[in-house]
């Protein structure tokens, strides 16, 4: 058994009765009520780094790491019907597993979640690309509030409760819970998380509330029931959680139109959709099979890509779709007068499990009893593993802006240039990313094959 060495962080064996979640150093703070739901937590006492740097290199692999899972995890979700997905979300979470995995635990979650750096700077990648996003909405509403003000009247003041994009992770642990320090501090310093002391032993339904809860808090409702009935465990030891919410304006208006129009479905059915659109200047991306438009969000650092097929056939293009042909698209597009036409749409993923898609990806031996080797987070006295991976997400798309929201939970239990014009229309399914262009990384995915659903 890990123990404290220091008396300050004794306290953590006397102020909660949850409060034998233990670290192996002084670098750990006492428990405080500070914890979602009146919970009482514990943290590392090493602050949170909020100036991370990484070299050029480092950023790179942050783009195409964020292209690779993108796609790999497209070819293990469901391919019928409307999808919604986060790989940023789902990168956090089993990012912050990753910071304590060892051995060939390590090697394969690497491996399967297109991680190039090394273990370590995975985390301060993840700290660094969150820190960015963190600046986007204020960006976004500074730039469209001088927009209004230089428009002498012809704009309105823009309402700053449409310009959020928050990123927050929490690391829920049980009273068995023995903490390494290092994997304390690496959860402050590079993910803002401390310890939310709960009683998975005692009322895991409880706490699997509580942490559905937190989600829901955090992504202003849009994420509910992220955790499903059963999925919570008396086995369960840790949570590891990240939500994510987005909401930003168009960077150009677009116009509803007053009359809905046929949108043909991936079932070859006509269903009647409402449209949003307008003609102007947007990044346009053509070859034989595809089209692309890229629809730059409120402050431009954000945009929505829309890449649909020619022929309709939604599922043969994702079949296709490689981490390099995902990088040519949000690279290679261009200016070009684009006639765009989008459906309106609001659609909620089902929570699903990632355990099948993850080990199909190579992801396996963290979920292997026995062989999962997670010794760099801590223990309970037996061995811990990977009981499952839970996700969540949300998109909307209307003349106002975008929407989007996700939440990912990891289980881990114990036993002005005049252009010639192109038209856009998405009158029938496409696959759909936003992405944070800066850094390139895929913050959302999915596709709509019935924007009416």
């Amino acid at each position: 058994m890990t123990r404290l060495r220091s008396a300050a962080a004794l306290a953590l064996f006397t102020l909660a009765p949850l409060a034998a979640v233990t670290a192996c150093s002084s670098s750990s703070s006492p428990a405080s009520p500070g914890g979602p739901a009146g919970h009482a937590e514990a943290r590392s006492a090493l602050a949170r780094d909020t100036a991370p740097t990484l070299t050029d290199a480092e950023k790179q692999a942050v783009a195409d790491g964020s292209d690779g899972l993108t796609t790999a995890l497209l070819g293990q979700l469901p391919t019928d019907g409307n999808l919604a997905y986060s790989p940023f979300s789902i990168g956090v979470a089993l990012s912050m597993l990753y910071a304590g995995a060892k051995g060939q635990t390590a090697t394969e979650m690497a491996q399967a979640l297109h991680w190039t750096l090394p273990q370590a700077r995975v985390a301060k990648a993840y700290d660094w690309t969150t820190l960015a996003l963190a600046t986007r909405a204020d960006d976004a509403f500074a730039v469209t509030q001088k927009r209004a003000a230089d428009s002498n009247g012809t704009l309105s003041a823009p309402d700053a409760s449409n310009f959020r994009l928050h990123v927050v992770n929490s690391l829920w642990a049980d009273q068995r819970m023995h903490f390494e320090s290092p994997f304390l501090d690496t959860m402050a310093v590079d993910y803002g998380a401390g310890v939310t002391l709960a009683d998975f032993a005692g009322a895991p339904d409880t706490e699997r509330l509580a942490i559905n809860q937190w989600v829901s808090d955090e992504t202003l409702g849009r994420i509910q029931d992220l955790l499903p009935q059963g999925s919570v465990s008396k086995d369960t030891a840790v949570a590891l959680v990240n939500a994510m919410h987005l909401k930003l304006p168009w960077a150009l208006e677009l116009t509803a139109s007053s009359t809905p129009a046929p949108f043909t479905t991936s079932g070859g059915a006509t269903v009647s959709a409402s449209y949003v659109g307008t003609v102007d200047s947007f990044g346009w991306y053509e070859d034989a099979s595809v089209q692309v438009v890229r629809v730059p969000l409120a402050g431009g650092k954000v945009s929505m890509i829309f890449a649909m097929p020619k022929t309709g056939d939604l599922k043969g293009f994702e079949a296709g779709l490689t981490s390099a042909k995902l990088a040519a698209i949000r690279t290679g597009v261009a200016n070009q007068m684009v006639d765009l036409r989008l459906p309106k749409f609001r659609f909620t993923s089902s929570s699903i499990s990632l355990t099948t898609a993850l080990k199909a990806l190579g992801m396996k031996a963290a979920f292997i009893a026995g062989e999962a080797d997670l010794s760099g987070m801590g223990s309970t006295g037996n061995p811990l593993y990977v009981s499952d991976v839970f996700h969540k997400a949300m998109v909307g798309l209307d003349e106002k802006g975008v929407e989007a929201a996700a939440a990912t939970a990891v289980l881990v239990s114990d036993a002005s240039v005049v252009l010639p014009q192109m038209t856009f229309h998405a009158d029938h399914p496409f696959f759909f990313t936003i992405v944070d262009e800066p850094t390139g990384t895929t913050l959302f995915a999915g596709r709509v094959t019935d924007p009416t659903k």
